[in-house]
């Protein structure tokens, strides 16, 4: 696993989507794995939380690795409903140090739909504001 520096400037990408129907929910756990394998190798830590259909993805790193990921997940059939809720440069510690891609889990509906509802840094502290009540696995 390569070092991720902990001091910015980082570019963070906050977004939310949906899982396409056809594809299984089993199917999530080989996305946060390889996710894991190619965070760490590129330092980009960051928390994907879903609900049973909905997604919420947070991505915070080097501005070109993390500009690079974004698109190819917004282009990803395993999901749609591709909707940007913040992009931005942002100077200062890494909001998941150590995380190259945390996993959680929102029982209750309206903690994406509470995100979902704000954009750009608000909706960023919104997430943040919700780590506690999920069901977070490292």
């Amino acid at each position: 696993m390569t070092a991720s520096p902990s001091q910015g400037p980082f570019y963070e990408v906050l977004y939310t989507s949906e899982l396409e129907p056809s594809v299984p929910v089993a199917a999530i756990a080989d996305i946060v794995r390889r996710s894991r394998g190619f965070n760490a190798a590129h330092q980009i830590t960051g928390l994907l939380v879903f609900d049973g259909g909905r997604f919420c993805h947070y991505l915070e790193g080097p501005a070109d690795m993390v500009h690079a990921l974004a698109l190819r997940i917004s282009a990803d059939p395993r999901h749609t409903g591709f909707r940007r809720l913040h992009a931005a440069t942002r100077v200062g510690p890494r909001r998941l140090p150590g995380h190259p891609m945390s996993y959680g889990l929102a029982y209750d509906e309206a903690e994406i739909d509470a995100v979902a509802a704000l954009t750009g840094e608000a909706a960023t502290q919104r997430l943040m504001q919700a780590l506690p009540r999920l069901e977070l696995e490292p």
